[in-house]
């Protein structure tokens, strides 16, 4: 019987090493999950920043379109004035020809009728 209680006693010991290993690499599993757990709630929380940063560049973004829009609108509006404008000062030009022939015509004239009336 002895030879069985020391047999047993080994079985026991193996058994216990087996399991104390096992529980080494449960704890090392444990650590492991808590580490993944840490790093995915991380990962989550850089992710909730990236797109709130997303949605705020997203505003940003319309709101620049808008603004480019309505410059556009200003732009087209100005350009349409200067062209007026242009159109106006060569009209004006044109007129101002006109009158300085028509002066010219008027002084050849009158200057004509004074050599002859004096």
């Amino acid at each position: 019987m002895s030879f069985q209680v020391k047999d047993l006693q080994a079985k026991i010991h193996e058994l216990t090493k087996e399991v104390e290993n096992k529980d080494v690499k449960l704890k090392e599993s444990e650590s492991t999950i808590s580490g993944l757990q840490f790093s995915n709630s991380q990962m989550e929380s850089k992710i909730a920043h990236m797109q709130e940063q997303m949605e705020f560049w997203d505003e940003e973004s319309s709101k620049m379109k808008e603004r480019l829009q309505a410059s556009s609108v200003r732009i087209d509006e100005q350009e349409k004035e200067l062209r007026r404008l242009r159109k106006q000062a060569t009209d004006l030009d044109g007129a101002n020809e006109q009158a300085n022939a028509a002066r010219m015509e008027i002084e050849v004239k009158g200057g004509g009728e004074d050599q002859r009336g004096g």
